[in-house]
């Protein structure tokens, strides 16, 4: 045996003589006739990584808004760190001292500085004494370099900060909860990778081995099934509430994750490959003007950029964290300093002083990859949400025909796939994936010429993922122009016709397809 091995069996030893950190025995949670959890056990080791997966609606985020006192378990029992605390009574006595969360929404005050949502419940702790402002912002900044922003000025407003800079400190802010423990705890971490490109999550992934090698443990959920076979020593596996199959160190394989989650292998055939566009574009379709040309697209990051995307095709582009992709969506769409031109069906329109509302003029539809906070409003129901792109089209004599809205919307949930398909329902009752199809259903109807994904499989299952790309390709193969913008490259070899790959804002590669995997895109994006 190795040194490695022979470490790493030591450190294996050592936590198996050290009571579990969390222990879940019978848990159950009920939304009316709706069983989110039922009878579920789970056993979080010491120092443990620990992967919680299923597919959307299979009942995680019921759990892990259980352990935050969110919601109150209907029966069950939870243990962490060796206090029995009563969940389906008495939430608010969660030992908060000995559990730190990073929640899918973040939980962070836009309006407060980065030090203050670092901080304010440290500041709490001292009463009416007066904060020591030194203390604080030293521990500040050793939470923000523990996640790699050391540059990050602590007086900044959250609301000034990009998608993964805020995810990066709620992260830190989790972290240094647990290292200012006088006793090892929990450390539950829901998608906090959903919104950090590549070498973030590595860095991350840096973090959370530190963390666990001092004894905390790590409750991780995820759909990112390469970072679950990368960094979990143990998987948990939920359907429809139930725990249905559990894996441990070499069992973890990508292959073996995906048959339990799914109960099947994941069926792939010649279909889930983009065929030649020109082969697939519908006659009518083809009869028009073939190619969509961005010619000199600059702001932000990007500089004079050129894409051309063909009748049918699906064209991606991506790079590192601050290579410039990620703009590239919200420059087409609302514009705002962009510069630059646009040649569409035909004609050529200015991209200085664009807009939303020009852009749904000249039907360019964008899904964003922020979901909740860019693409719908959790509050409205989901027939609300859908229709409001298109609410002219039932208007009539001065009144909006709700029966024909509803209708429409309806046909549109079984169209896509949308479970439960009950268009009265808030739109943030939904699952990750399921909100996705409601977002694509939104815009795809308005029929768009020119379609923009920025990070579409972000935060959903591997079933909802393989879904949501089955909808990309048909509305490519009736003729749309798609343009995806992703830091996921799985998604691009899946989908993509060609790849632009960027780099300081400008591209270094223009990749063909068809991909047999993503190492020519991974070397494209990480070269020098």
């Amino acid at each position: 045996m190795n040194r490695t091995a022979q470490r790493e069996a030591s450190v294996e030893d050592a936590r198996a003589t050290l009571s579990p950190t969390l222990r879940i025995s019978n848990l159950s949670k009920s939304f009316g006739s709706a069983h989110a959890l039922k009878g579920v056990d789970i056993t979080v080791g010491a120092g443990q990584i620990h992967a919680l997966l299923g597919q959307n609606g299979s009942g995680k985020s019921t759990l892990i808004k259980i352990l935050a006192g969110y919601h109150l378990g209907d029966s069950g029992a939870v243990d962490i760190c060796g206090n029995t605390v009563d969940f389906t009574h008495h939430a608010e006595r969660v030992p908060q001292a000995d559990i730190s969360f990073v929640h899918q929404d973040l939980a962070l005050v836009g309006t407060l500085s980065v030090l203050d949502n670092l901080r304010i419940a440290s500041y709490a702790e001292r009463g009416i004494r007066p904060v020591r402002w030194k203390e604080h912002r030293r521990a500040a900044e050793d939470g923000l370099r523990a996640v790699g922003l050391d540059s990050l000025p602590l007086t900044m407003p959250i609301d000034s900060l990009s998608e993964v800079e805020r995810a990066l400190v709620a992260i830190a802010r989790a972290i240094r909860k647990v290292d200012e423990s006088s006793r090892p705890g929990l450390l539950v971490l829901d998608e906090p990778t959903a919104y950090l490109p590549r070498d973030s999550i590595r860095r991350l992934f840096e973090v959370i081995r530190a963390v666990a090698a001092r004894g905390v443990s790590v409750l991780l959920v995820t759909h990112k099934l390469d970072e679950v076979v990368d960094i979990a020593d143990h998987v948990t596996v939920l359907t429809d509430g139930q725990v249905t199959g559990e894996l441990s160190g070499a069992q973890i394989t990508e292959e073996a994750l995906i048959r339990l989650i799914l109960g099947r292998d994941l069926v792939t055939d010649a279909n889930d490959r983009r065929p030649d566009a020109a082969a697939t574009a519908d006659d009518a379709a083809c009869a028009a003007p073939t190619r969509c040309m961005v010619r000199g697209l600059s702001g932000g990051r990007v500089s004079d950029l050129g894409i051309d995307i063909e009748q049918g095709e699906i064209v991606g582009i991506t790079g590192l964290l601050g290579s410039g992709f990620e703009e590239v969506p919200g420059l087409l769409y609302e514009g705002g300093a962009a510069s630059g031109t646009l040649t569409l069906d035909g004609r050529t329109h200015d991209l200085v002083g664009s807009s939303a509302h020009r852009s749904r003029e000249l039907r360019i539809a964008l899904v964003p990859a922020n979901r909740l906070r860019e693409g719908i409003s959790g509050e409205l129901t989901i027939a609300e949400n859908i229709s409001l792109p298109v609410l002219d089209r039932h208007w009539r004599r001065g009144m909006l025909r709700l029966k024909s809205v509803n209708q429409k919307v309806d046909q549109l949930l079984r169209e896509y796939g949308v479970t439960p398909a009950d268009s009265s329902r808030p739109a943030k009752t939904l699952s990750g994936g399921n909100q996705q199809k409601c977002l694509l259903a939104k815009w795809i109807q308005t029929d768009p010429r020119l379609l923009v994904l920025h990070e579409p499989t972000q935060g959903v299952d591997v079933g909802a993922r393989k879904e949501i790309l089955d909808i990309v390709r048909r509305v490519a193969r009736a003729g749309t122009f798609v343009l995806v913008a992703t830091s996921e490259y799985d998604d691009l070899v899946q989908v993509c016709d060609r790849v632009i790959v960027l780099r300081d804002g400008v591209p270094i590669a223009n990749l063909s397809g068809p991909f047999a995997n993503a190492d020519p895109i991974v070397e494209a994006a990480s070269r020098s």
